[in-house]
């Protein structure tokens, strides 16, 4: 559980004065100060067990989510909701962080939280993917042709993300 360790304590950063700030959506949200030790310790532990549960979740519903049944979807979007629900009671009266977690502060520590077997295994699935909806692509006569443009995609986006992650490697390597 190393992993996912890491990836939920990442999202805590210190501030400028000390204090613990917390990201609830990383980059693309504002961070929160948490001044109270009780209530850090129940946001660090939410954000594991989100973690926990959430990245199962998520792999169980890609392989079993049909992308022609919008049912389907539904309980994604529920646990969205549940999650985004949980995350506003536990960050209620905390006030908003200034600064901004940019996504070089957070690949600072990408070298602990993306092992070079993650980056690998995102490089590999990326391939898999393209080569996958490649196939789709000049197999099918027709018949779903859009349906193959998903897994290329994901492909581009594992293949693009990995090499994010090994660039952003080698740049906290040469400046230390």
């Amino acid at each position: 559980m190393g992993l996912i360790n890491d990836m939920a304590q990442s999202v805590f950063r210190k501030g400028d004065n000390g204090e613990t700030v917390y990201f609830p959506n990383s980059i693309l949200s504002k961070g929160r100060v948490v001044t109270d030790s009780n209530r850090e310790k129940q946001i660090r532990l939410f954000s594991l067990n989100s973690y926990r549960l959430l990245i199962p979740f998520l792999m169980f519903c890609m392989w079993y989510v049909d992308i022609k049944d919008p049912f389907t979807f539904i309980p994604l979007l529920l646990v969205g909701i549940i999650d985004f629900g949980f995350k506003k009671y536990l960050l209620r009266g905390l006030p908003v962080y200034i600064g901004k977690l940019h996504s070089k502060k957070m690949l600072e520590v990408s070298e602990e939280v993306y092992y070079p077997v993650i980056i690998k295994s995102f490089i590999a699935v990326g391939l898999i993917f393209m080569s996958l909806g490649l196939y789709f692509i000049f197999t099918s006569e027709g018949e779903g042709v859009g349906v193959a443009f998903f897994p290329v995609f994901l492909g581009v986006l594992f293949l693009s993300v990995s090499l994010f992650m090994v660039r952003a490697n080698k740049s906290n390597k040469s400046l230390k």
